[in-house]
């Protein structure tokens, strides 16, 4: 499981916030996800395990430790995947046409995610950041955790589509 550790020094223009305040405003945390920090107690002031409307003062040290483990059910399963890009963080892939990215109750299995977490051999929830048509082949973009899944949402990616005519 990759842990991430999102770190804060309180500056004297966010005295007499609350931390929940410096998460949502300055680490830009989702309150979808502040409310998984709150409930696993992974919210530190100074290295204490703070509540999330703690009072903060300046030079205060904030750490937000994102170490979930999220389970979907999405099966593993075996596929040649043509990696471009990989690191901690993401994972892009060239989608061949035919292929579904993501699961569906009329297609199952046999897609990009089933690969995918084949290839990541580990039961944390496959976050595909976008997606694409089955006909269509491109790049797929999996977030290897909920933070970066949700910072490139928040981005709106521009698509450019290249279709070949003959005829």
């Amino acid at each position: 499981m990759i842990k991430i550790k999102l770190e804060y020094i309180v500056n004297a223009n966010d005295v007499g916030k609350k931390v929940s305040e410096i998460l949502k405003n300055n680490l830009e945390i989702s309150q979808r996800l502040l409310i998984k920090l709150k409930n696993h107690h992974q919210i530190f002031v100074n290295g204490e395990s703070v509540y999330s409307s703690y009072i903060v003062q300046e030079n205060d040290y904030i750490e937000a430790v994102l170490e979930f483990q999220e389970d979907d059910d999405i099966l593993m399963q075996e596929m040649q995947l043509e990696i471009l890009y990989e690191d901690e963080y993401l994972l892009a892939i060239n989608k061949k046409p035919g292929i579904v990215v993501h699961p569906c109750s009329y297609h199952p299995d046999n897609t990009l995610a089933n690969g995918v977490k084949y290839y990541l051999n580990n039961n944390k929830k496959i976050r595909p950041i976008n997606r694409l048509d089955k006909d269509t082949s491109g790049i797929v973009l999996f977030a290897k955790n909920e933070y970066v899944q949700e910072y490139f949402t928040k981005i709106k990616p521009v698509k450019e589509y290249l279709a070949i005519i003959i005829g």
